[in-house]
């Protein structure tokens, strides 16, 4: 598979914000989206993806950068040795691709859909669209290759036996 000059994918990395079957509204917009969230160690990658936000940059600001210009990688604020990279699909467009550890198309309700904290295979886009000071990443195909520890609101908090039924004159004093 051949990829365009601004897209790259990434072998294993774990995400968590995942949003691929059913956009949700984020700042006025309904997408799809993920969070990917890249060890610093992994110089490699990081190295793939400044190499792409400097050819666009080059490309786009012939005259130097904006001093409000937004990069592609920020640091996680849960830990400074994690970069995070937000990739969208906006719901105009089709939701990503995602597959199973198969490499086939799954749902939501597939046994190996990715979750928060997961490991997946990713292909993403790079660009910085003709009117905004940001550089920006599309969410193209998102495939589940391993399990982590969930994360955020994938970890339960309660287990079903800790709560008992609740008696019908109860609800009758509410």
């Amino acid at each position: 598979m051949s990829l365009k000059e601004n897209e790259l994918i990434i072998p294993r990395v774990r995400c968590r914000y995942l949003e691929l079957f059913e956009p949700k509204e984020f700042k006025g917009k309904s997408r799809y989206s993920a969070t990917l969230l890249i060890p610093k160690k992994d110089k490699a990658l990081v190295k793939s993806i400044l190499d792409i936000q400097d050819r666009m940059i080059k490309a786009k600001y012939s005259k130097g950068v904006p001093a409000s210009f937004k990069k592609l990688l920020s640091v996680s604020e849960e830990d400074d040795e994690i970069l995070v990279l937000r990739a969208y699909r906006q719901q105009k467009q089709r939701a990503p691709l995602v597959l199973g550890r198969d490499a086939t198309p799954i749902n939501s309700e597939a046994v190996d859909a990715p979750y928060d904290g997961c490991y997946v295979k990713a292909k993403v886009s790079f660009y910085i669209p003709k009117d905004h000071d940001t550089a920006c990443t599309t969410l193209v195909v998102v495939q589940f290759v391993g399990d982590g520890d969930p994360l955020s609101a994938s970890t339960p908090v309660a287990s079903p036996g800790e709560f008992e039924a609740v008696p019908s004159e109860v609800e009758d004093l509410i």
